[in-house]
């Protein structure tokens, strides 16, 4: 018995060791080899030959520099011999329904965003008219349909907030701008954070959603100090301020001036200390054709609106602020820990390097307290609401980005095509 426990336990090293090192050497590969350690596994090969490189969001919006890399590398797949080679490795991948089938529901996830992402630059940069065009979107659509999954398995996907992340050690690199930390209790709705959106829109960061192409939605956290009734009470008086200022805007799109006696009402700073989240999650394509949020986090802006000297910059910011992006090989093994911080040096929001590519951050949000959180955006990315009024929801509730997407018109080719398929396969 002792010899075979012992046999037991040394199998058992082999195959945590093993284990340990086909992880260690996914990540010392790259991104290129997440469905497998086999570099020839045909996902690899598809992820990194159409989807690993291509169409990079925030591209023509927030950088303003349209000629990215994303948009070179997908316009290479409209040239001759590649579009031939994608459309056969499209090909291939639709008739190899047994490696689709194999692949875990995270993993299709990550395929389908990346084939999702591809569409969609293919129907917002060519002509509708362009076969070559038309025949990859007709065989990305498919792909997508395929490995789509069903409303119960959206559900049950993993939440990967979590506040242990994966460089801890980045800790010591941290400077005074952004030594912010995560909070365990950001979904609790018994907790001092509030979710907020938008009334009239149901959503919110609409430039954010814009420049993701409606792939991904936003969420609003705040918190108030430590005092839980110092939230809802400053949201009700943003929420009094934001009616009188729709009252007076209202006037003035009329010719109206205000009589001279109107009572004026002063905008709610925000209290000093008050902490903001915005949390990007994954979008995905239901088997019935239908945008759905996921649980899934993709990125964390995580703010502090104290005043802080950075001994670096040698200024004075108004706010904190730290970022976090997902890791995806450690999101695709599923392991508890797949955030990480995003350090010095490092692009971010696809344009800049952290922390002094934030400073782009504030040509767009330099309003006061609430009015931080618009932009002056909303010209390009959608009109500007006349009551910019909130309203707070559940901790972790979806917003109406799906039914904005669904909306588009990039969204309304893809529907097309899927609900073809979908009829098809009813009739078959």
């Amino acid at each position: 018995m002792k010899s075979i426990r012992i046999c037991v336990a040394i199998t058992l090293a082999v195959l945590l060791v093993s284990e340990y090192a086909s992880a260690q050497e996914r990540d010392q590969q790259g991104e290129h080899l997440l469905f497998d350690v086999a570099e020839d596994h045909l996902w690899n090969v598809a992820y990194k030959t159409l989807f690993g490189n291509v169409g990079s969001d925030h591209s023509k919006v927030l950088t303003r520099n349209p000629r990215t890399d994303g948009d070179r590398a997908a316009r290479k797949l409209l040239d001759g011999d590649n579009s031939a080679k994608a459309i056969d490795l499209l090909d291939r991948l639709i008739d190899a329904k047994d490696i689709a089938h194999a692949q875990s529901p995270v993993e299709q996830v990550v395929m389908q965003r990346g084939a999702w992402k591809l569409f969609d630059w293919f129907a917002a940069n060519t002509d509708g008219a362009d076969a070559t065009s038309r025949k990859l979107r007709v065989r990305l659509a498919k792909f997508m349909l395929m490995i789509a999954l069903t409303e119960d398995e959206i559900t049950n996907l993993p939440n990967n907030y979590n506040t242990k992340l994966l460089n801890n050690n980045a800790k010591t690199e941290v400077r005074a701008i952004n030594d912010l930390d995560l909070p365990k209790e950001l979904f609790a709705n018994e907790g001092n954070w509030l979710q907020v959106t938008y009334k009239s829109r149901g959503r919110i960061a609409v430039a954010h959603e814009d420049a993701h192409g409606g792939r991904s939605e936003f969420l609003l956290f705040l918190h108030f100090s430590n005092a839980p009734d110092v939230g809802k009470p400053y949201v009700r008086q943003f929420n009094d301020f934001a009616a009188y200022a729709a009252q007076r805007r209202s006037l003035k799109l009329r010719g109206i001036t205000p009589p001279a006696n109107a009572p004026v009402k002063n905008f709610p700073e925000f209290p000093q200390g008050t902490q903001a989240i915005l949390l990007q999650r994954m979008m995905v394509v239901t088997r019935l054709g239908v945008p759905r949020p996921t649980s899934i986090v993709e990125s964390i802006e995580f703010s502090e609106f104290t005043p802080t000297f950075d001994r670096e910059t040698t200024r004075r910011h108004r706010r904190k602020f730290a970022a976090f992006k997902t890791s995806l090989g450690h999101l695709l093994r599923q392991e508890k820990a797949t955030l990480r911080r995003v350090v010095e040096g490092e692009p971010v929001f696809g344009a800049g390097f952290f922390p002094r590519g934030l400073q782009q951050c504030t040509q767009c949000h330099n309003g006061p307290g609430l009015l931080s959180f618009g932009t002056v955006g909303f010209s390009r990315h959608s009109d500007r609401p006349l009551d910019v009024s909130v309203k707070i929801l559940p901790n972790g509730s979806p917003g109406t980005t799906s039914k904005w997407k669904a909306g588009r018109y990039e969204y309304g080719l893809l529907k097309g095509i899927l609900d073809s398929e979908i009829e098809a396969k009813v009739s078959d």
